[in-house]
């Protein structure tokens, strides 16, 4: 079951990925109907819908949506949306590690636009989608070897 969220998730993240490259924003409308229709997977595949795991898990992007609203957005809310959906449908665990590599692929490519002194403003779900990929992929190979 881990596979059929984990495919959900990724089949999800490419569109909103490439938006975000493209244009810095996420349609937020969007992950507002991929939370809702995220419910009836947890259901088919056993998982709790409002389980404290779930709820635990929203807790990062909430985290992420309120840094939003600080002076100079150093975070979109879209990038928040994202890892709160993610975060409930992972567990708090996952997020936070998919959340810790994110943020240090995402240093590692600022540095050089630094030194070049280009604009700093990144799109953050590529970084998510490479390390959920990263983590998922390993757990795909085990539970089918």
């Amino acid at each position: 079951m881990k596979i059929l969220i984990g495919g959900f998730i990724l089949l999800v993240l490419v569109p909103v990925m490439v938006r975000d490259m493209r244009e810095k924003t996420i349609d937020l409308r969007l992950i507002i109907a991929v939370m809702i229709s995220s419910v009836p997977l947890l259901i088919v595949t056993g998982q709790e819908v409002f389980g404290a795991s779930g709820i635990l898990g929203l807790m990062p992007g909430l985290a992420l949506f309120g840094m939003s609203y600080l002076p100079g957005e150093p975070i979109g809310r879209g990038d928040g949306m994202v890892v709160m959906w993610l975060g409930y449908l992972i567990g708090p665990a996952a997020v936070t590690e998919v959340l810790v590599l994110a943020w240090g692929l995402a240093f590692l490519a600022v540095i050089p636009r630094v030194m070049l002194r280009k604009k700093r403003r990144i799109a953050f779900v590529p970084f998510i989608f490479i390390s959920f990929s990263c983590l998922f992929f390993p757990l795909v190979f085990r539970m089918c070897g």
